[in-house]
């Protein structure tokens, strides 16, 4: 959970709360010493996580058809501080990676869960990186045969596709230094969700 939120560039309060959160969960540390020996920052943010557990419940008490959307607006509402947010997509993120093993209906309630909570605020507060990686699992999980169909066809193209996207990274950043601009340019292949999602818009 700390390489990712790293990644995305949280503050120090927030890669203690992510590192401590075990602990408190389990009942060995109080978040009342948090605050003492850590700093009342961490502190809020451990008890905004403890606050989402709320949000867990009623998602698992939902009914068909119910309001995803007002769930995430009850998160917001409850964590109060953005930063739980991202604690809580980094979990997430690596909750997923860790259950490409495990049973069908595991995976398959962790990916419900992503679509209908995390894939929309990443999207909301702009972590692509996340967005995409929360997206792509979720797909795999409910939809293993278009995932692994697409990902074939993607695997026969991959050289042709890094290679285009080199050489436009390349394209950028020569003309950005031309006309003196300091950027960091990245790229990467289009993935496989958002594949599947143009071509069920596209027929």
């Amino acid at each position: 959970t700390l390489k990712v939120l790293r990644e995305i560039g949280v503050d120090p309060a927030t890669e203690a709360a992510a590192l401590l959160r075990p602990l408190v969960q389990a009942g060995g540390l109080e978040i009342a010493a948090v605050a003492h020996t850590v700093g009342e920052a961490a502190a809020a943010l451990l008890l905004g996580h403890a606050e989402s557990e709320k949000v867990w419940q009623c998602w698992r008490h939902r009914t068909t058809g119910s309001n995803a959307e007002g769930l995430r607006r009850l998160l917001l509402l409850l964590i109060r501080d953005v930063r739980v947010v991202f604690i809580l997509l980094a979990e997430q993120v690596v909750e997923l990676r860790s259950l490409t093993k495990a049973p069908a209906e595991v995976q398959q309630a962790a990916a419900r869960l992503t679509a209908d909570i995390h894939s929309p605020l990443a999207n909301r507060l702009g972590l692509s990186q996340l967005k995409w990686e929360l997206e792509d699992f979720s797909f795999r999980y409910l939809n293993p045969e278009a995932y692994k169909a697409i990902a074939r066809q993607l695997d026969e193209k991959r050289e042709e596709r890094e290679g285009y996207i080199v050489r436009l990274i390349d394209t950028i950043r020569q003309a950005l230094g031309a006309a003196g601009i300091q950027a960091e340019v990245r790229g990467r292949p289009k993935h496989i969700f958002s594949i599947w999602k143009k071509m069920q818009r596209k027929r």
